[in-house]
């Protein structure tokens, strides 16, 4: 009875596909939720949740294919850990538990599932994503240890795997600062972040473990506020850290 049912979903499937090749995202809005303090503005507004990516009109599609072959279509998630926007409205997704980073490029309706980290090498645990101005794609690998770099189209260029000779040691969260055309990483074993270039040259430095201001105790992500100041979650000393562009301790 399970076989001639999995080949009656198998059926529906190949009825259904098409040749069609645009993406949308699969994107479920909810009603507005307001999260904020009597007497104010609202802080925080809830609009709906992101799952993955489909085939332009055929949304349930990925859902019947699931059931006929047993797996999950390749545009759902499986785990995601961080979410980059480029300057042009292009999204990509870290998904840790699938092991791939999901590009989705919204002007060409274009999804790309990447897997690879270089030549024979696939990504093993990608945990941050960024974009720079010109659209290419940074992603840190924390099992690789290394920093994966993508072009505008998705296609692999390079891996960053230290500066000036220290390689990384547990690289996790990333961002990237535009006005400096510079990428802030942190690498939370080494309890520090590198300040490097696009072609993975050491700017400066700033961290080191301890408690003291200023110092990490395996920190993890990183970003850029809107006033140009630099975030950082230090993990194991239990709060936010906050520094100027060129890493001087502002606050906590």
């Amino acid at each position: 009875m399970k076989y001639f049912m999995r080949l009656f979903f198998i059926f529906i499937a190949i009825l259904l596909s098409g040749c069609a090749s645009k993406y949308v995202p699969l994107y479920e809005e909810h009603a507005k939720v307001t999260i904020g303090w009597p007497l104010n503005q609202p802080k925080i507004v809830y609009k709906g949740s992101l799952t993955g990516f489909a085939e332009e009109g055929k949304n349930g599609v990925s859902t019947l294919r699931a059931i006929a072959f047993g797996r999950e279509s390749k545009g759902l998630f499986s785990n995601p850990v961080a979410f980059s926007l480029g300057e042009d409205g292009r999204m990509a997704v870290a998904d840790r538990g699938a092991k791939c980073v999901h590009l989705y490029i919204p002007q060409e309706k274009s999804y790309q599932r990447i897997t690879r980290a270089g030549k024979g090498m696939a990504l093993k645990s990608p945990v941050s994503v960024a974009f720079d101005r010109e659209g290419r794609m940074y992603v840190t690998d924390s099992m690789l240890r290394r920093v994966v770099v993508f072009d505008r189209e998705g296609q692999f260029q390079k891996v960053i795997s230290g500066v000036d000779g220290e390689e990384f040691l547990r690289p996790t969260g990333l961002t990237f600062d535009p006005s400096r055309r510079a990428l802030y990483l942190v690498d939370t074993m080494r309890h520090k972040v590198f300040v490097m270039d696009r072609i993975g040259a050491k700017l400066f430095e700033f961290g080191g473990r301890g408690s003291q201001k200023g110092n990490f105790n395996f920190p993890t992500h990183i970003c850029f506020g809107p006033d140009r100041r630099v975030y950082v979650t230090d993990a194991m000393n239990f709060r936010i850290q906050i520094f100027s562009s060129h890493g001087d301790f502002i606050g906590s």
